[in-house]
């Protein structure tokens, strides 16, 4: 009981001592400062992303590490468990990276402030066409240097649900790499039956370039990336369990 609760204020800190740097954000805005707002917003959501992943769990192993780009900007493809998979990507990929995510998270104070800052985009699932105008945007921005993070499931899942097809429209308007990644593990941090050590995976396959593919091969694109992360997460899912 005392190590949750101890765990609960830490996380606390880690999530809302950012808003001691609002006055500096505001000053920088400001001054017009725009790019120095943005990397520093980038660095503290990297550092927050590390520290608050390491409150949860005490051994984070990456395979793939090496098919993360350095050239180009891509978008992230991945499946959805829980809420700690956001600052897990956020401290694990070493990029910086821009959610794409669901409106209501627009109107939290402070917060919804960083994240426009980081790049982040808001839609309503509700309005499927509003949707592609907010991918249409993200596309655009994407040549400027930011990364994409879209969770194609729509919802959080302990197991690899069926990929909504709409969620790789980004990275077909944008013709830029798709890199699909694997998450096991953050759904059963803290139960010690199904994750003794509180352990992750994260796996990261190689990126696919979406200009390479013709529209025809690019509408079975959802299904191929789908199988390959749920083959990923089955074949990965017995590691978690090991004590040792």
């Amino acid at each position: 009981m005392l190590i949750m609760a101890l765990k609960k204020v830490v996380v606390f800190f880690y999530t809302y001592g950012f808003m001691l740097y609002v006055p500096y954000l505001f000053l920088l805005r400001l001054l017009g400062k725009t790019k120095a707002r943005k990397d520093f917003v980038l660095g503290c959501a990297k550092r927050w992303g590390k520290r608050y992943t390491a409150v949860y769990s005490r051994e984070v192993i990456v395979k793939g590490a090496e098919n993360i780009p350095e050239d180009f900007n891509f978008v992230v493809i991945a499946n959805h468990q829980n809420l700690l998979d956001i600052p897990l990507l956020l401290g694990a990929l070493n990029k910086p990276l821009a959610f794409i995510t669901k409106k209501e998270l627009a109107t939290i104070p402070g917060i919804s402030s960083y994240m426009k800052t980081m790049g982040c985009l808001f839609i309503d699932r509700a309005n499927p066409l509003g949707a592609l105008k907010v991918f249409k945007k993200a596309a655009k921005t994407i040549s400027e240097g930011y990364n994409y993070v879209i969770f194609p499931e729509g919802t959080r899942s302990a197991e690899v649900n069926k990929f909504k097809k709409g969620s790789f429209k980004l990275a077909q308007y944008a013709k830029s790499a798709i890199l699909p990644v694997t998450i096991i593990g953050t759904d059963t941090i803290g139960n010690k039956s199904k994750n003794p050590k509180n352990k992750i995976i994260l796996i990261i396959d190689k990126p696919l370039m979406s200009k390479d593919f013709t529209p025809a091969e690019f509408e079975e694109l959802p299904e191929k990336i789908e199988k390959q992360i749920r083959d990923n997460f089955n074949s990965n899912l017995a590691q978690i369990c090991k004590i040792h």
